[in-house]
Order: C-alpha cells, then sequence, then structure tokens
C-alpha cells in the first residue's frame, strides 16, 4: 500500500513476517512431531503464492525495508516465543542457540535489531514469554498482555491524528421524504469509490409532510418497516431530516427512545433540507438568507435541545440544504453552466419539478450526496478521485459547505 501511495494509518502482524529466517526452520523442522508443517513441506511455493514480498532473493521483506529507512507504515510484530509454527516447541536451532534464543525469538530477531537500529523507530517488536501462536486471540493470560499492547500501539499512533487512508463504513438507516430520499440513496456510489469499507444502508421515506419523523412514526405500515431496521440493534447511524409541518423534537425523540434502547450506541445526524417552492423567492439573495438564517439559529438550537435531551448521544447535523442555495446563487450570476433553467421538468436544471416544489435534479442532489459524503464520514473531497463529470467544480463547492459549517454541529 505504500508503494502505491496509500500508506496505511498502522499494521499489526500477529506471529507471522515474510523473512529468509523461516526457511531455515522449515527446512529444519517440517515432519518434526508438534511442528505444523509436515515433512516434504516446500517453502518455495509459499513464496509463490505470497508472491513478490515474500520472495528471499529480492530484499523487500521487512529485515531489509527497516534498514533501509521504511517509516511510512508503524509495524507491531507481536508473537509468542512458544508459538509450534515457528519452532518454540523444538531444540533451538544452531544459529538461534549460538545467539542464546530460541527459535521465535530467533526468528523475529533480525526485524528487532533493525527496529533497534533506525533512529526514532515507529515500529515496535514484542514477543511474550509462554505465549503461542497468535496471543491476540487468547482471552486472558498472554492474550491478555497482548491486547494491553496492541491497544497502546494504537492509543500511541492516534493521539498524532494520523490520515485515515481506509474508512469503515456504518450501518445505518435514512428516514425522510422526496428532498431527502434521493440523496440517501446516492451514497452508496459514493462510498464504494471513496473505498469505505462495509457501509450499508436502509431507507424508509414517504412524501412531503408525510415524510416528517412524527409522520412516519403515526403512520403504521411506515413505523413497523422501521422499527423492524432498528430492532436488529445493528444500527450505528439514524438520519432524518425536517419538515415544517411538524416543527417540535416530538417525532424525533419518540425513534430516538426506540433507536437507543434496540442500540444505545446509535448516533443521529438531522439533515436540513433546501426550501421548496424555489420560484417564490424573487432572488438567489432572498433564497439564501432564509435558509441560512433559519440553519443558523434556530436548526443549531433544534439541535441543541435534542443534546440536552440525549446527553451522550452524539446528534449533529448535515447542511446539505445549503447545495440548492449555493447553485442558484451561481445560475443567477450566470456561472453554472451545467444546467439551463432554474426549475424545469426538462433537465440539466436545478430543480426538476414542472409544478416547482423544489424536487432536485441531477446537479443538485450529486452535491448534497458529496455534502453528505463529507459530512457522515470526513472524506476530503480535494482528493476525492470521482469525476461527477460537471464543469462546475461541485467537489470544491461541497467542500466550502462543510468548511464552512460551525464545527460544533459536524460529526465527532
Amino acid at each position: 500500500f505504500a508503494d502505491v501511495g496509500t500508506p496505511l494509518t498502522g499494521a499489526i502482524l500477529d506471529s507471522g513476517l515474510a523473512t529468509p529466517r523461516y526457511i531455515s526452520l522449515v527446512e529444519t523442522y517440517a515432519g518434526a512431531p508438534g511442528f505444523p508443517q509436515n515433512a516434504g513441506f516446500d517453502p518455495a511455493f509459499v513464496t509463490e503464492k505470497v508472491g513478490f514480498f515474500a520472495n528471499p532473493d529480492i530484499p523487500v521483506y521487512a529485515d531489509a525495508q527497516v534498514p533501509a529507512g521504511f517509516t511510512h507504515v508503524p509495524l507491531l510484530l507481536i508473537g509468542g516465543d512458544a508459538d509450534p509454527f515457528c519452532g518454540g516447541n523444538q531444540v533451538p536451532l544452531a544459529e538461534a542457540a549460538a545467539a542464546g534464543l530460541n527459535n521465535c525469538d530467533w526468528l523475529y530477531d533480525g526485524f528487532r535489531q533493525a527496529v533497534a537500529a533506525q533512529p526514532n523507530s515507529p515500529h515496535q517488536v514484542s514477543i511474550i514469554d509462554g505465549a503461542g501462536h497468535v496471543p491476540t486471540h487468547d482471552v486472558s493470560g498472554a492474550g491478555a498482555v497482548a491486547s494491553d499492547i496492541v491497544d497502546t500501539f494504537i492509543s500511541d499512533i492516534l493521539a498524532a491524528n494520523p490520515p485515515q487512508p481506509f474508512i469503515k463504513g456504518l450501518e445505518s438507516l435514512f428516514i425522510g421524504h422526496s428532498f431527502f430520499r434521493p440523496v440517501a440513496q446516492g451514497l452508496p456510489f459514493h462510498t464504494t469509490q471513496a473505498a469505505i469499507s462495509v457501509h450499508s444502508q436502509s431507507i424508509v421515506s414517504a412524501g412531503g409532510a408525510n415524510g416528517a419523523p412524527e409522520a412516519l412514526w403515526n403512520d403504521p405500515a411506515k413505523r413497523a418497516a422501521i422499527q423492524a431496521v432498528l430492532d436488529t440493534g445493528n444500527v450505528e447511524l439514524f438520519g432524518m431530516t425536517y419538515e415544517p409541518t411538524y416543527p417540535t423534537t416530538a417525532g424525533y425523540e419518540l425513534w430516538m427512545d426506540y433507536a437507543l434502547a434496540q442500540n444505545p450506541d446509535t448516533a443521529f445526524f438531522l439533515g436540513l433540507p433546501w426550501p421548496d417552492f424555489p420560484e417564490t423567492y424573487p432572488d438567489a439573495a432572498t433564497y439564501a438568507s432564509f435558509w441560512t438564517t433559519g440553519h443558523d439559529t434556530d436548526w443549531h438550537a433544534f439541535i441543541d435541545t435534542l443534546r440536552g435531551l440525549y446527553p451522550g448521544v452524539e446528534i449533529y447535523c448535515i447542511p446539505y440544504g445549503q447545495a440548492a442555495l449555493e447553485l442558484r446563487t451561481l445560475f443567477e450570476a450566470g456561472n453554472l453552466p451545467d444546467v439551463t433553467a432554474l426549475v424545469s421538468a426538462t433537465p440539466p436544471s436545478i430543480f426538476e419539478d414542472a409544478k416547482g416544489h423544489g424536487h432536485p435534479d441531477g446537479i443538485l442532489h450529486d452535491l448534497a450526496e458529496l455534502v453528505w459524503l463529507d459530512a457522515i464520514y470526513g472524506v476530503d473531497l480535494t482528493t476525492y478521485g470521482h469525476d461527477p463529470g460537471y464543469i462546475t467544480d461541485i467537489k470544491a463547492l461541497a467542500k466550502s459547505i462543510m468548511d464552512g459549517h460551525d464545527p460544533a454541529y459536524n460529526r465527532n
């Protein structure tokens, strides 16, 4: 990964190392009682299967790379000196005996010496006395020691706030209306493009005011569908939106109480959509002022109220409604070449409705999806490789929306 420009945050090597020393061990002990590899085991086939990085004739294995200055990825090598896979239950090899080491200590000693000789090395080697194979899988004894070593290693790395090359996906549930559902539907495409692992999601929606949290609770069929997802106990992120017919926190509280009862670690976001009927606003400035004033005062106060009711629960907001404001401002200034109309049933436009309700056309929900991607997963949109296919740089526009959002209301 480092060679192709994506160095990992760290790597933990438990009871294994591609090193020429292992070949000596296998050649000596294959077939011996207590040694896992049978007689006739040929390490050349291991090299063929693993490939380049296990080839003892090419100095890219850890014992050789660390002395050559490799520091891109902090490595923790952990193992046990009684591990049968490295001959910990066998009489020491002559080379190990000459160094005063047992076989497992000798196997890892080349790497250990390289780490010790490297100035300010980020790497660590911990061989645990009496531990067997893969001590981190042991729940007690040597395993507890191994777990403490691993936890400290991870904590020390994270304390430096390193960049995250990969992001763990969340099992998510999104409920809302037609100004919310299209954005949610587009999120899986971006999580795949951004190499976010195992993102999964469920969506339950209804049109207009029926998509408000309280209305969905009051609808027996929708309520049952949402509760069925929550009843798994696996939902990690629960996203809801807003509809002014239901201006209080009542519906949010009903859903939050239910979700937290199934999984107390559930996080929540509330997304404020753009104002509907955009053509009723005389210009972009008026349209933007209406949303911005409500978002920066009443909406953040709404979030504060919920945070006060649910201390210790992660609750944040996503300003995806601002996407419509930014696009309309550009369009009115003649700086949005990707659309031909503000509202049109015939694309490309910002809003697609012939009746002017304000449903998003392509560029609006594409921009809103990027805002969600940044808000939920912190993807750096300046380096995100996906090309949305517009003349307008909507990745930069989405980044500017999130950069301008009050960080007190972002995800922790």
